[in-house]
């Protein structure tokens, strides 16, 4: 942790989230996300098993948390599994997010649970494949509902509650009567919790079109700002003051907004 100490010396101030984007690669196109949106300014890449254990190496004895994911879906990168072990040798409190909405990963399901993945974000949000797909484009509903099952018996077999699992749900104009759903079912899918997001454009995004696709009338009129989650208004940005971010390349961005070249 010396070169991170480093970093934050003067101020004697240390991040209580450490994120380490693994890669920078998905299988879906969501359209508020700029992965989806193709507007990544750098190249695709998976970030390298001996970047990732460096980085590890100096967050011993961190106990923040770790998440695993930024701008890319985590179960592509096929050392995934490796990378859970090594986190658990030094009891990282990990978090990864993914859409789940993939085929042979059963290994990678099982080992969420062996390396005891502390929490596991699973989009989520619709509950059919017509209302799903329209955000998460190119998903499967039924293949996110078979992986979750998978996973909530993965947990029966080893007498584990790690992964918890929490189904994010993002409320868009098309899902907004859908949440007793989600309330009355959640559980029964495998999850442990559920929890109802607003849902965002990108940063600084003034895009009206894309705006008018996704947010009703009363709802552009009623939040100031579209891009930023209503819970932060007023509040300190999150990122720049209790986040610290590697990318996949091991370049290290002021937050999670910002895209460099």
């Amino acid at each position: 942790m010396t070169y991170f100490k480093h970093i934050f010396r003067k101020s004697n101030y240390f991040p209580k989230i450490f994120v380490i984007g693994i890669n920078n690669v998905c299988n879906l196109s969501c359209p508020l996300c700029i992965t989806g949106l193709k507007m990544q300014q750098k190249k695709k890449e998976f970030m390298k098993f001996e970047l990732f254990t460096q980085i590890i190496h100096k967050l011993t004895g961190f106990r923040g948390l770790v998440q695993l994911y930024k701008w890319g879906e985590s179960l592509l990168h096929k050392d995934l599994i490796t990378m859970l072990e090594f986190c658990n040798r030094y009891d990282l409190r990990t978090e990864i997010s993914s859409n789940l909405s993939l085929h042979d990963i059963d290994d990678k399901l099982e080992a969420m649970v062996i390396f005891k993945l502390k929490h596991l974000i699973v989009s989520f949000d619709g509950v059919n494949q017509d209302d799903y797909s329209r955000y998460r484009i190119g998903g499967d509903f039924s293949l996110v509902l078979e992986n979750l099952k998978k996973l909530a018996n993965y947990k029966k077999k080893h007498r584990s509650a790690f992964p918890f699992i929490s189904l994010q749900y993002l409320v868009s104009k098309y899902t907004s009567n859908q949440p007793d759903i989600i309330r009355q079912n959640y559980k029964k899918w495998g999850a442990d919790r559920y929890s109802l997001d607003e849902m965002t454009t990108l940063f600084k995004d003034r895009d009206n079109t894309r705006v008018a696709q996704w947010f009703t009338a009363e709802e552009i009129k009623r939040r100031k700002y579209l891009d930023v989650n209503y819970s932060m208004l007023g509040e300190k940005c999150p990122f720049l003051h209790n986040y610290m971010i590697v990318e996949q390349d091991g370049s290290i961005p002021p937050c999670c907004c910002y895209r460099s070249s």
